[in-house]
């Protein structure tokens, strides 16, 4: 990882939107400046565009210093489909949980849904599994492909996802159980529903309960591997699907923390570009997204291209380096 800030940061990065002049080749019609658009509740666009043209120079900084952006993307893509894939896990129990409270006394249903609910907790916990599985190995392709096979940061990610193995059932489990429901079987091997009349509100009350049996675990798959089997040997029950999945995933979200760290200069340097171009506004009205205008305005608008600036992504980057997401 290299400690040199991005060409152009540092002491001679410009001002932007600065009116000192400045030489500049420019392609006719091909002025680029800064400013943004917002949409309002009427329905209608409202647009601002700096008279300042940027210089080369500031279009090389503003180039350099995005490019980090582009080149964690496929991370922090990789990350928001694990993300999406354990809310919806999440969401199915609620579903499930909602059906539950709506079903008439006398269990009128109940096959169907019992049928419903087990498909359910099956299928997302599957797809959780597989999200974890893309988002380890997108993260080590976008290493190697930036840095080498060989490089120290590629070397970083495999030891910091090795002592999560070694120092966490939940991690070591959930990937072993990820090979065995993409190969063999379905994951949950524990599912019942339990009802009746709750004497306390004279209410029928209706729960399901899903969980992993060590046992029948061990019969349809061989492949755990020593620690997982050492880890079996010392349970005594089943084990809660729900808690060792959510900590499953507080692992991974901490992994990618950890992977981002390593860009953590080119991120500051981008934080400090992009509040240098929100500060050359003289207003900032909310929902507004900021843009590289290409070009001259045309009647009745701006122009008519435009390079959008990551700030959405900038604002998911900095969400998931201070652990909100």
């Amino acid at each position: 990882m290299s400690d040199e800030p991005p060409t152009g940061a540092g002491d001679d990065e410009p001002e932007f939107g600065s009116t000192t002049p400045v030489e500049v080749a420019l392609i006719p019609g091909q002025r680029r400046r800064l400013g943004y658009y917002v949409n309002l509740p009427s329905g209608q666009v409202s647009s601002t565009v700096s008279a300042v043209t940027l210089t080369d120079f500031e279009l090389k900084v503003i180039d350099d210093t995005l490019r980090v952006v582009i080149e964690i993307q496929p991370i922090v893509f990789a990350y928001e489909i694990l993300q999406m894939a354990h809310s919806e896990f999440h969401n199915g129990i609620a579903m499930i949980n909602k059906s539950l409270a709506a079903m008439l006394p006398g269990w009128a249903g109940a096959p169907r849904l019992m049928h419903d609910a087990h498909i359910t907790v099956q299928h997302r916990i599957i797809s959780f599994l597989s999200a974890s599985r893309l988002f380890l190995d997108h993260i080590e392709t976008a290493l190697k492909r930036q840095y080498g096979s060989s490089s120290s940061q590629v070397e970083y990610f495999k030891s910091q996802a090795a002592n999560l193995f070694d120092n966490h059932f939940a991690y070591r489990f959930m990937s072993k159980l990820r090979n065995m429901a993409q190969h063999v079987s379905v994951p949950v091997t524990n599912f019942a529903m339990t009802g009746g009349l709750n004497p306390d509100h004279q209410i029928h009350e209706f729960s399901f309960q899903f969980s992993f049996n060590k046992e029948k675990l061990l019969q349809s798959w061989s492949d755990w591997g020593k620690p997982v089997l050492a880890d079996f040997a010392d349970m005594q029950g089943n084990i809660p699907a729900t808690p060792i999945i959510d900590e499953y995933f507080s692992l991974l979200k901490q992994l990618c923390r950890t992977v981002l760290q390593i860009r953590a200069l080119e991120l500051l340097n981008l934080d400090q570009l992009l509040q240098t171009i929100m500060s050359a506004f003289d207003e900032t009205p909310p929902g507004l997204v900021p843009v590289i205008w290409i070009g001259d305005p045309h009647p009745g608008g701006p122009p008519k291209n435009m390079d959008v600036l990551p700030f959405e992504e900038w604002r998911r980057i900095a969400e998931i380096m201070s652990g909100q997401t």
